[in-house]
């Protein structure tokens, strides 16, 4: 889950000749990028500036189609009922592909069979946020708080990746007074911790770093091994003991089950081109959020372990998509 030390081998060059997609005409046609989320959030304005990139560096129009609706899975089915061609692509974040396949009972494609991973191309950490009215000013405090208070903590809804780390907060301190309170989306569920409705908040720096800066939450610690460039003060719960409590978000592109390799190939080295161009990078960074690149093989065998460790989550804490 926390994966900073992949970050030195994810963007290195690629040296190696292009396929044979060149002379084989692909793309000859716009391409489309289907998002599994409404217009707006992290996930499209992501995907928007790389399909803006791979555009020029394809020659082809990029078309973004939002398809939004249960957790992710529509728009990932519609891309696992498309045409195997390298025209069809989807920008995902990583419980689409991790833990919605141990969460809903019934799937509507097969994650082996159906998706082909391409690669990863930015990746946000995780706060423990909470309400600057908490009388708790560490973790430490935070959790001596919660042993003697219920305390409730929001998420985006039921399975969602606040809802996921709040699951596995609790399992690893024995704090099962801790409430859950899912909400419609990430952007209400801040929207309640930032007016008291609740105390907590597990959220990607992106949807809480603005809040952060100005006050209106209190940022207690990173959800990982380093401390985060955006708000170094804060430390890590690697730091202050808690080694287990590990958690990013990261994105990423895949395409149909079946598409050939070399165009597979090739979009993945377009991508980790474009993930280290300068004005790419200021313009993630600008919302949080910075460049992190795995090839298909990598993320396929991130998303086989991820899905493993969020099905413990999942089975123990009951969890059921809404």
């Amino acid at each position: 889950m926390d994966r900073r030390a992949a970050l030195s081998l994810a963007i290195a060059p690629l040296a190696f000749a292009l396929p044979a997609t060149a002379q084989s005409g692909w793309p000859s046609r716009p391409i489309r990028g289907i998002n599994p989320f409404p217009a707006g959030g992290p996930s499209d304005i992501l995907g928007r500036l790389v399909g803006e990139k791979l555009s020029q560096r394809l020659g082809q129009p990029f078309v973004m189609e939002n398809r939004p609706g249960a957790g992710g899975n529509l728009g990932v089915d519609a891309l696992a009922k498309s045409q195997p061609d390298g025209h069809t692509l989807a920008w995902v974040v990583d419980f689409n592909i991790t833990v919605n396949p141990v969460l809903y009972p019934k799937m509507p494609y097969d994650i082996e069979r159906d998706i082909a991973p391409v690669c990863t191309f930015a990746w946000g950490e995780v706060a423990l946020v909470v309400h600057p009215s908490v009388p708790a000013a560490t973790l430490a405090e935070l959790v001596a708080l919660a042993r003697n208070k219920p305390l409730a903590f929001a998420s985006g809804g039921n399975g969602s990746p606040g809802h996921m780390v709040g699951e596995l907060f609790k399992r690893e301190l024995g704090l099962e007074q801790m409430t859950h309170i899912p909400y419609k989306g990430n952007t209400p569920a801040t929207q309640s911790i930032v007016a008291g409705e609740t105390q907590m908040f597990f959220g990607a720096l992106p949807g809480t770093l603005a809040q952060v800066r100005a006050g209106k939450l209190r940022a207690l610690a990173v959800m990982g091994a380093e401390r985060s460039s955006f708000i170094p003060e804060v430390p890590t719960s690697r730091e202050l003991g808690y080694p287990k409590l590990a958690a990013t978000n990261w994105f990423g592109v895949i395409a149909p089950g079946g598409t050939p390799r070399e165009i597979v190939d090739r979009l993945h080295r377009e991508i980790a081109a474009i993930a280290k161009e300068r004005d790419y990078v200021e313009r993630i960074e600008k919302v949080g959020m910075k460049p992190y690149v795995v090839g298909p093989d990598q993320m396929r065998a991130m998303m086989r372990s991820e899905a493993q460790a969020w099905a413990a989550i999942v089975k123990a804490a009951g969890i059921r998509p809404e």
